[in-house]
């Protein structure tokens, strides 16, 4: 994606390899319409933009569609369905706790509940926030992540393969 320039309270700058600066919101994107021909051309909000696009495979694996990965990466991630803190112990970043996971979001389709906390990303330990997302602007070319960490206390896995 490019190099963080500027973090402000609704937006980021990012500079691509040409020198090209690009903001992104961090604000709500408007949700897709869909227009249904059987009620003649009337627009409406889909129930859940990611119905058909997040399939689970088993316990703690999905497949994900790569639209839904570039959609969350090219908005910032505002429709993920969910908020990251950074879990600081003595001045250090030590995962993130998830909160605010709405059912039908991205982050609830694939496992992820309130509460629970994110470690390490494919078995490498969540340090910093630059980590994070310099691992965001790669989603798009990976072809699938596992994430580790805890529910309630209690080992969680979830790996994700992208389609």
């Amino acid at each position: 994606v490019g190099k963080i320039t500027r973090v402000g309270g609704v937006s980021i700058d990012v500079m691509d390899e040409s020198g090209n600066t690009k903001t992104i919101s961090l604000l709500d994107a408007k949700a897709p319409v869909v227009t249904d021909a059987a009620t003649s051309g009337v627009t409406r909000k889909p129930e859940n933009p990611f119905e058909g696009r997040i399939k689970k495979l088993t316990d703690g694996s999905f497949e994900v569609d790569r639209g839904v990965v570039r959609e969350l990466v090219a908005g910032g991630g505002v429709n993920a369905g969910a908020t990251a803190s950074p879990i600081v112990e003595k001045g250090e970043v030590k995962g993130l706790r998830m909160r605010g996971i709405r059912p039908n979001s991205v982050a609830g389709m694939i496992g992820l509940r309130n509460g629970d906390t994110i470690s390490s990303i494919d078995g490498e330990q969540i340090k910093t926030m630059e980590q994070m997302l310099d691992l965001y602007g790669k989603l798009d070319k990976l072809g699938g992540i596992e994430l580790q960490g805890t529910r309630a206390g209690k080992p969680l896995g979830i790996q994700l393969r992208f389609k």
